[in-house]
């Protein structure tokens, strides 16, 4: 297991409201991903470069393969470093909170600790008593946070990644990454495959 803290609150009308913090050590999907988004850029730029080249008449040329080879270094260099600095940044955990009904999911970073801390505490102290307040509880957790929505009716791929606790979600061009624990993985993947009939399931 990569988290320090997990939580789950379920109301009454089945809406669904959590919190799991990533060890950003411990589970490195995160930075798989950035380096899946990052090089799959750095791939159409050598794919274009190299076919500039054809379309040139003068055949793929030594140094744009030299070129190409210092891009992707630089590049895996660069985003290590990047990842490093945000890890630290975040004291090596990253907080995220999930709201998710029938109709969609939504996905909000925590960036302050304090905020992480606050969240903890009102998802302990919201536990059992307080799940059917799922609004109040979801509302103050995303106050101040970057938010990603997902509507469910737009999901064309779902990706099971069990052993990251991960669960990624394609429509349109976006994604969205949605991080589970063990006790709660099949609720959540089960139910959002319900609600995505249209969706294919790698």
């Amino acid at each position: 297991m990569a988290e320090r803290w997990h939580c789950m609150i379920i109301s009454d009308e089945g809406k669904c409201c959590w919190i799991y913090e990533l060890d950003m050590k411990g589970n490195k999907s995160l930075f798989k991903l950035c380096m899946k988004v990052v090089m799959g850029i750095t791939g159409v730029m050598a794919v274009f470069l190299l076919g500039l080249d054809i379309f040139k008449g003068s055949g793929i040329k030594l140094k744009t393969i030299e070129l190409l080879l210092a891009i992707f270094t630089a590049v895996l260099v660069i985003t290590e470093l990047a990842y490093a600095y945000i890890a630290r940044k975040y004291h090596d955990h990253y907080a995220m909170v999930y709201e998710m009904d029938d109709d969609g999911i939504k996905f909000s970073q925590i960036e302050d600790q304090k905020k992480i801390t606050e969240a903890v505490g009102l998802f302990a102290a919201a536990a059992g008593a307080l799940s059917g307040n799922y609004g109040m509880i979801g509302s103050a957790l995303a106050a101040g946070t970057d938010s990603i929505y997902t509507p469910f009716s737009k999901v064309h791929t779902i990706t099971e990644k069990r052993k990251d606790n991960l669960i990624e979600i394609y429509w349109s061009v976006m994604m969205n990454i949605i991080y589970v624990d063990d006790e709660h993985y099949d609720l959540v993947l089960e139910y959002i495959k319900e609600r995505c009939p249209q969706a294919k399931v790698k």
